[in-house]
């Protein structure tokens, strides 16, 4: 096994990667893309599809980190 793979890692990359350093990239593109049209927009298109994944991952991070309802009565 590498040192690069591994729950461990995954643990680390998750904690640095996690709330802060998001919240200045979304105010700086909030404050770029006023007057971008969203439906014709090649741009955002490829916005979409970047955004889908991470929103995707943060979603199965927190499920994993902070299970709730049922699935926090479940033994790891």
């Amino acid at each position: 096994m590498s040192a690069s793979s591994g729950p461990g890692h995954s643990v680390v990359i998750l904690l640095l990667d996690w709330r802060q350093p998001n919240q200045i990239w979304r105010m700086l593109g909030l404050c770029s893309v006023g007057g971008i049209d969203e439906k014709g927009s090649e741009l955002m298109v490829g916005c979409g599809l970047c955004r889908r994944p991470l929103l995707a991952r943060r979603d199965s991070a927190r499920i994993w980190l902070q299970p709730q309802g049922a699935l926090a009565s479940v033994p790891g």
